[in-house]
Formats: C-alpha cells, structure tokens, sequence
C-alpha cells in the first residue's frame, strides 16, 4: 500500500543540476529548493571545534581574600594577585603639547563642587550579599605580560573562483607571522587564524587601589609599584619623526616601478653599462620619492592635529589624592629636548596661522571679544557671595538638617541612616581632606586609578567604572555613537554602594580597590569586584561590577549634570583603541592593477632585453664577420661575457616600456581630487560649517566602487544582533530562511502557512544541526 502524497511547494525546482535539492537532502515539499553554494554539502558544519571558556574570569583566576579584622588597612594582602604585564611604559613624558596653559591656576576649577552641596533625595534601597570568588586550582595563571594586543586586518575582496586573492594571502601569512605568540599558551594549535586574532587578555587580572596602600607583592624592591600601565595619551598617526624617512622610503619601494628604476640606477653606476650622466639620470627618482614623501607628510600631520586635540582635551580630574596604582614620572633630557622643539614649532606654526591667514585673525578676534565679553560680565555680577559658595558650605549640612517640610524631612532622616549602612562606602569618621579638588588637567595626563569627572556633553577620556552620577538613582545617559554606530541614548548605572558620593569631600572618605578582568576588544562584555572594608564589623564587602557600570573611552554623557568615575583602562587598553587597531596603510584599486601592469611590462621588456642578449652573443661568436674589421674588440672579452652586458645595455635603453612619469602623475592627479572633494561647495555642512575633508588620499578614487550593499533593519535592534537569513547574489539565491514576507504571499496563494512554517522551521533546525 503506497503512503499517501504530501503537497508540494510551487517553488520547487524541476531542474535537479540547478537546484541540488538530491544532493543536500532537501525536502521535495520545501519553497526553499536552492544549495548553499559557499560550501561543499560533505563539509557542511563539519567538526569544528570552539574553545570554550566557562564561568567568570575573576572566579577562574583569583583567590578567597583574607578577612580584615583590624581597621589598619595598610595590611590588606591578597593571595591571588596575578603578573602584571609591561607592555608600555608610563613615564614617558607629554610630547606634541600645544595650547600649553598652567593647570595649578584654580580660577575655574573650584566650582567643580557647587552642585554637589545641594542635598538630594536618596531613595532606600536593598542590600546586597557578599560574594565570595572560588579558588580554582587549576587555572592559568601564565601571564600574558609579554603579548601586545593588534588587531588583525584581514582582506576582503575575493576572486569570482571563490579563492581569496594575492593581497588576503598576503595579509594571512603576515598575521600568522606576527601574531603566532598573541593567543593563550593552553590553546589548541588547531584553531584557525581568525581565532587566534580574536583572543585578549581578558585572563589578566587588575587590581586598582584608590586611598589605600599596595600590597608587598605588588611592590618591586624600591616600593614602587610592579604594574605598568599605558598612557592615556593615544598616537594614531603612521610615522614619527624619527621612523618617518625609513618607514615612507620602505613603503615607496612596495611600488615594482621604483624598485626597476632604483636597479637602473644602480646599473649606471657601472661604466661598462655606457651611461654617460649616472647622476643625471637618478634625478626623476628621486623627484618622484620626495614629491610622494611630502604627500604623507601633509596627509599624515592632519593625523597628528587631531592627536593633538584628543590628547590636549580639558577633563576633571581629584586632585590631592597620591594615586598608588602608578609611579611618578622621571623626564629625561633627551625628552624634555624633544619637549622644547615640540613646543617651539607648535608656536611658530600657530604664529604665522594666526598672523597670515584671514581664518586665523578672525579667530584671534574672536577670542578678544570673548575675553571682553567675559570681564564685563564679572563686572556686572559684582563680588556678592552665593548661599552655593565653597565658603557657605558646613559640615553639618552632609548629614541634612531637619525641615519643617514634612517630605523633606523625611527624605533627609531616610539619608542620614543610609550613613550608618553598611552598604554605604563614605566612612564619615574620616575627615574630608581639604586640599582634595577636581582640577582641570589633559585627557594624557589621566592614569589608572585616578577619579574622573566628566560634565554633561562632554567625552568620555578613558575607560572607568562609574561610581555616582547627579542622578537620585545615580543613572546617566551616553552616547555611543563613536563606538557601535549607535545614536540611541544608553543608560548606565552606578555602583549602589558609591551613588552616595555627590562632591570631593565624599570621595575623600572612601578607601576600596577593584578587582578587574584585563582588557579586550568586547564591547559589550566586562567583569569585576568592586571591594571595600565594612566600618562597622570590619568584613570586606563586595559588589559585582559589568558592563553596565562601565564608561568606554569615546562615549558621550548626555542628559546628566556630571558623573564620577574611576579609571581603569588608558590609552591602548581601552576598548576603543584596541578595536581601532594599528593605523593600516592604504592602497587604492588602482595602485593595485597598476602594479599589476608594471609586472607585465617588465615580463615583456624581459624577452626583449633577453632576446637581444642572446642574438649578440650568437652574433659576436660567429666568425669572419665585417665587425672584424670595424670594431676594436668585445666589450666583454668573450660572447657569453658579451651578451651579459647586452643584456643589461637593454634594460637601460628599453626603459621606457616602464614609465617613470606614471606614477607621479597619479599622485599628482589624487592630490587635486583630495582638493576639489574639500572645495566643492555642495559636500559642505553648512550647520557644522565644516567642508568634507578626506582622511586618505590615495584611495580617493575608490569612491563608488562598491561591490557589496549590507542593509540594516529599520529601527533599533532589541538585542543588538543580527542573524544572518538569507541573500540573493546575480539571481542566484544562498540559504534558507522562512520569513513573514514568504508567509504573507503564500497566505495569499491559499497555502496553509501555518504548518508549512512548522515544516520549513524542522528542516532549518537540522540543516543547522549538521
């Protein structure tokens, strides 16, 4: 008895060598008739193997604290402190610093506190349990203290053969040659490439003091302290000025044009070859490589302009505390030579852009009028005190005073016994220390471990884990735009035990340390312990710490009066930095095929020149011939000497097969287009009042060649991930995927979607399973 038949799709394929529904085991009844093309149907998901990691970073690697049962807290030890790397070092001194201005002038810097002193409600809230870390015995505890972190810059462009080309096996070979040591050592030597650059140093851990001493074990013999971090100040430019002649002269030769002129050159330094001018004829060359030299030059002090803004950025930063986590810097002389001439130049150069330029003295107007504008409005504001003044501020007024509001009493008795919580950080038995302020100091100068506050609409300088916020609940709201793209505000919250901490004086009775996971490129992903000692009882306390109550590097706060952090990664340790990468070096399409054809030309001046070699020494060997009795002897002595040197001869005089002028005239024809793109009125943004100025510009004329569109959705994704369905490539579809749009039209085609849906989702299921 023959079962009976089941329905079948309309959008099956009759033709069996098109669609492969036999070979990968497709239902007949399936609308989705099409084979995966990427991939072999044998191979298909086969045995890959995924490193896994299980459990918190910090559970993995770190060990029980002891307990603290004396208030003298310069005792406090750990058992589980890992190495500390010591991949830069922070006392190099600030390079490249413009706008130099004296940063101990508090005019401006003592109304840091002003908003602080206006009392807030502060709602009760839950207590929390103490968390103790388990002690894993078998961890890695291998440091990675040796391992850069760079990101790997893999090709994209691929063959229509499906092979990737010359440049991505270039890229490949060079990762796995630079980057063979950049993975754990208990890692598999089976994990792919792309693996490999995926891994971090995630399995570091960091531990941050702040108003507290360092452990003997994080001392080296002179007391100071064991880790190295990286400066806060960043360098996304290609050259130095040291590295710039070798580094641009190195990548002038990856052109095979001035390889073939820089051997021609060489060749004629040898009278037997017959030129007559040597020097003459190395000047095009040379022309060519320092017309291109001054190119990047320009191109690559725009880089160094913007380095400096960065770096120079004005932020808030406690002063008065000794910061332990680092050392103190020792300036050499050698760096505080380059200092003097750094400075020097700088104020040439602003000199005459403020003196020669039409923008620059309108700019120093600018300001004149400002200043004025600015005294005149202290003038009218007079010398009268204000009830929010530093000298109006009391002690007593940190602990509220009773109101005849009844709501207002209420919430200042509800905050008054939150002082008494144990969950409170701010010891109130410590006196304030006065000389404590936020003062204002560069985005470079910020170090782990120092306390940051960063004003409404301002940039976040390094990465920080947040401590309170102007908010009753302590949230703010960032901008992560520089990051992810994204231009919806994101809410973080502080820690519930520091959202008391409203101004300087609060931060100065606080004494905790944090417990942190190394740095990675995880946007998304961070773990941590933020610890203190409980007044009361003496016990450590502990409050979990993710990715919620960090603040990225590049975030903007926004719809927050200010918000009080505390720094733990700087400068290339941050997200940020470590996801940009190094700063690649770019070539255009046709840069590449202009190599290209170079190679070919060569290959044919190649047989030429060979050719004429052969024949000569063919011709020199026969005898009698009429050159006996014209010419006096061989160049060479014999025909095969004598067809060498031919050879070479026609490599001199043929090569003009290669023009030399090629290549300067397209960086003179990139350089006028990287002009007329900043010129042109119709690119510019009148509202910024900002022209389009290129970043690059020898990829300028790769604008509009566009092999693959990726569109997003419409809208905010609920869980910032998108999964891939499926696509459609010269008519050609590529995988499977049971979407409302396909279930709307076969609705209307009288097709029972509902079960046809639960079918198809069986089959996507096991198409994954395999």
């Amino acid at each position: 008895m023959s079962s009976p038949s089941k329905p079948t799709s309309p959008f099956v394929d009759d033709i069996e060598h098109e669609s492969g529904s036999a070979s990968n085991g497709l239902s007949s009844m399936s609308p989705f008739d099409d084979s995966f093309q990427f991939e072999k149907p044998s191979s298909a998901h086969g045995n890959i193997e995924i490193a896994k990691t299980g459990g918190s970073v910090l559970k993995r690697q770190s060990k029980p604290m002891k307990d603290i049962s004396t208030p003298d807290l310069s005792k406090v030890t750990f058992d589980g402190i890992d190495d500390y790397s010591d991949d830069n070092d922070i006392n190099d001194d600030d390079e490249l610093n413009g706008k130099k201005t004296e940063i101990h002038e508090h005019e401006n810097e003592v109304d840091d506190d002003l908003h602080s002193f206006q009392a807030t409600p502060m709602p009760n809230t839950g207590g929390f349990e103490d968390v103790e870390l388990d002690n894993n015995e078998g961890s890695n505890n291998d440091s990675q203290a040796d391992h850069k972190l760079k990101r790997v810059r893999f090709g994209t462009r691929r063959n229509k053969s499906g092979r990737i080309d010359i440049n991505r096996s270039k890229t490949l070979k060079w990762a796995k040659k630079n980057f063979h040591n950049a993975i754990d050592e208990f890692s598999t030597k089976a994990d792919s490439l792309e693996n490999s650059a995926l891994q971090n140093r995630s399995d570091e851990l960091r531990t941050v003091y702040y108003n507290l001493p360092l452990p003997e074990d994080m001392l080296d013999e002179d007391g100071l302290p064991l880790a190295v971090y990286p400066r806060n100040k960043i360098r996304t430019t290609k050259y130095t000025p040291l590295t710039f002649f070798p580094k641009n002269i190195l990548f002038q030769f990856h052109n095979f044009a001035n390889i073939y002129f820089l051997i021609l050159l060489i060749l004629g330094a040898f009278q037997i070859f017959g030129v007559t001018n040597p020097g003459f004829a190395s000047v095009p060359l040379i022309v060519i490589v320092i017309i291109t030299a001054i190119k990047d030059g320009i191109e690559d002090s725009r880089r160094t302009v913007l380095d400096l803004e960065v770096n120079n950025t004005r932020t808030h930063i406690l002063s008065g505390v000794k910061n332990e986590n680092v050392a103190v810097d020792n300036v050499s002389l050698w760096r505080r030579f380059k200092k003097a001439n750094t400075r020097a130049l700088i104020k040439i150069f602003e000199y005459f852009s403020e003196n020669l330029t039409a923008a620059g003295r309108e700019k120093k107007l600018q300001k004149k009028r400002e200043e004025l504008r600015r005294k005149r409005n202290s003038r009218s504001s007079g010398l009268r005190g204000s009830l929010d003044s530093i000298g109006s501020y009391r002690m007593s007024a940190d602990f509220g005073r009773p109101s005849l509001d009844y709501e207002n009493l209420n919430q200042t008795m509800s905050q008054a016994n939150r002082y008494n919580d144990g969950e409170n950080l701010v010891d109130r038995t410590l006196q304030p220390n006065p000389e404590c302020r936020f003062a204002k100091d560069y985005w470079k100068n910020v170090k782990v471990g120092d306390i940051v506050r960063v004003h409404n609409n301002d940039e976040i300088p390094a990465d920080m884990i947040l401590l309170s916020t102007s908010d009753v609940d302590g949230a703010c709201y960032v901008e992560t735009k520089n990051l992810d793209g994204e231009t919806n505000l994101k809410v973080r919250q502080s820690l519930k035990c520091s959202k008391i901490i409203k101004s300087s004086r609060d931060i100065t009775r606080t004494k905790f340390w944090v417990e942190s996971e190394g740095p990675h490129a995880n946007l998304y992903s961070y773990q941590g312990n933020f610890k203190w000692q409980d007044t009361q009882n003496g016990n450590i306390r502990n409050e979990p710490v993710n990715i919620n109550n960090l603040l990225l590097r590049g975030c903007t706060l926004r719809n927050t009066k200010w918000a009080m952090g505390m720094v733990i990664f700087t400068g290339d340790d941050t997200k940020i930095m470590i996801n940009a990468g190094v700063t690649p070096t770019k070539k255009s399409r046709i840069s590449r095929e202009l190599n290209f054809s170079v190679i070919l030309n060569f290959v044919l001046l190649f047989i030429l020149c060979f050719t004429a070699g052969i024949v000569n020494g063919v011709y020199y060997k026969q005898k009698p011939r009429s050159r006996d009795y014209f010419e006096f002897g061989t160049i060479g002595g014999s025909a095969s000497t004598n067809g060498f040197v031919s050879f070479w001869v026609a490599v001199i005089l043929y090569q003009s097969l290669v023009p030399i002028s090629l290549y300067i005239s397209v960086e003179i024809i990139k350089t006028a287009q990287a002009i007329f793109i900043y010129t042109d009125v119709l690119l510019y943004n009148a509202k910024l009042d900002y022209p389009c100025t290129p970043k690059s510009w020898n990829i300028s004329d790769d604008l509009g060649q566009i092999e693959y569109i990726f569109s997003d959705k419409t809208g905010t994704l609920t869980q910032n991930v998108m999964e891939f369905k499926k696509c459609t490539i010269n008519g050609v579809s590529y995988g499977r995927a049971y979407t409302e749009a396909l279930a709307g039209l076969r609705k209307r085609q009288g097709v029972d979607v509902e079960s046809e849906g639960r079918r198809e989702k069986e089959e996507i299921a096991k198409d994954g399973k395999q």
